[in-house]
């Protein structure tokens, strides 16, 4: 006899000797019947902690029966036993493409970053693992859908030289200008692989961009440093790789290589190296600037050089996930 069982993480079709089963029941499909004995249909709260006395269990039963029913429908209403998409989907695609789909029910609160289809431009809320959930401002419009902006500058009104503490929870206002703060880029990050795209426009209506594709930043006990950065593509030049490896700096938190403060030298915060080949985080100086204020405006040295500061920033992240999704 075969089954289809399913879980939260996990819909898998199998035959009998198939393990690691966190919800079983009977399961239609086309015409076909699959049925599981009643002594082994037990739900996942049941298995993990043997008693539905408590309100939380049977929250979590709820939770669980909805999602079933989420889960079967979808496949029913989409696939049939002769699909040869079947063939090339895995668990988490039909998983990832409910939770992307549905905008009501328990799987709303599951995602995990920014919905990967167009329409999603605007804010959305993020529910990552460690961190309670959280509002991201999704952007479809400069590179597709899918990325969350990280950081944005476009007016010069609010002040990034700031103290450790405001870069680890983050400042500002998703409608405007702000960082989204170096707790919640790690949770992201760290929650699937990501890749990295930063967007500039300069005062004369001139638009550059970098893109890595790979992004990851540490813990703050690892002082947040870029453990992982791919390879570079765009057209602003690669004025990151340099701070690859490297751990956040702010005024009051000096991590980089420097005998002196790269913070306070450059008038920022940042992946500091031995100083810097960008400081996207430093002064917004409108622009070209004299050369007294040398490297401490927000620039990017492989475009413009040490002494511009862009008109726009946005710094963004996108899950690498190559899974097709629908919505």
């Amino acid at each position: 006899m075969k089954f289809f069982w399913i879980s939260l993480g996990l819909v898998c079709y199998f035959s009998q000797d198939c393990l690691g089963v966190s919800v079983r029941r009977p399961f239609n499909y086309g015409s076909t019947s699959y049925e599981i004995p009643e002594d082994e249909s037990k739900s996942a709260a049941e298995v993990v902690v043997g008693s539905a006395a408590h309100s939380d269990i049977f929250r979590l039963k709820e939770e669980l029966n909805e999602l079933y029913g989420m889960v079967d429908e979808y496949i029913q209403s989409n696939y049939d036993n002769n699909s040869s998409e079947l063939k090339h989907l895995t668990a988490t695609d039909i998983i990832r493409k409910l939770i992307d789909t549905n905008a009501t029910h328990t799987l709303n609160s599951l995602r995990s970053s920014c919905p990967p289809y167009r329409n999603a431009h605007g804010i959305h809320t993020a529910n990552v693992t460690g961190l309670p959930p959280f509002q991201v401002l999704c952007n479809t419009n400069l590179a597709g859908p899918g990325w969350t902006v990280i950081a944005s500058r476009t007016v010069g009104d609010l002040n990034f030289f700031r103290n450790w503490r405001q870069y680890k929870q983050g400042f500002g206002n998703l409608t405007n200008e702000f960082f989204i703060g170096l707790d919640k880029l790690h949770a992201i990050t760290a929650s699937q692989p990501h890749e990295l795209y930063i967007y500039f426009e300069d005062f004369s209506g001139n638009r550059r961009y970098a893109r890595y594709d790979e992004f990851l930043i540490g813990t703050e006990s690892e002082k947040y440093a870029i453990k992982k950065l791919g390879s570079y593509s765009g057209d602003a030049g690669d004025s990151l790789t340099r701070h690859a490896k490297k751990k956040f700096s702010t005024h009051d938190n000096d991590n980089d290589a420097n005998s002196e403060n790269c913070a306070i030298e450059r008038m920022g915060a940042w992946w500091y190296a031995d100083c810097t080949d960008s400081n996207l985080f430093g002064l917004y100086l409108g622009g070209k600037y004299h050369s007294k204020l040398f490297a401490k405006g927000m620039f990017w040295i492989t475009w413009l050089g040490t002494e511009y500061s862009y008109k726009v920033l946005q710094i963004m992240v996108r899950p690498k996930c190559p899974c097709s999704y629908s919505g």
